[in-house]
């Protein structure tokens, strides 16, 4: 991979792994102020059963993305900078 190949992955990386955990937190904060407050147990019970599967989802989804990336950035060096 080319030197600006590798920055430009790790950025992205970067940038996905900030947004999925802003959208991690603040799913748990909508919970908490507009699903609890409603006082439907069954509503929040299922809420949060919902919400922990997704955000093991995303949090996979992560963790593949930078086995490949890193996968791919550890694989056969070719001297591209020519």
């Amino acid at each position: 991979m080319k030197k600006w190949q590798k920055i430009t992955g790790l950025i992205a990386l970067s940038l996905i792994a900030i947004y999925e955990l802003l959208t991690w937190a603040n799913t748990y904060v909508y919970l908490k102020y507009v699903v609890e407050p409603t006082g439907n147990d069954l509503l929040i019970e299922q809420s949060y059963i919902y919400i922990n599967g997704l955000s093991f989802g995303v949090w996979m989804n992560l963790a593949l993305a930078i086995f490949l990336f890193s996968y791919v950035y550890g694989g056969k060096e070719v001297n591209d900078d020519k």
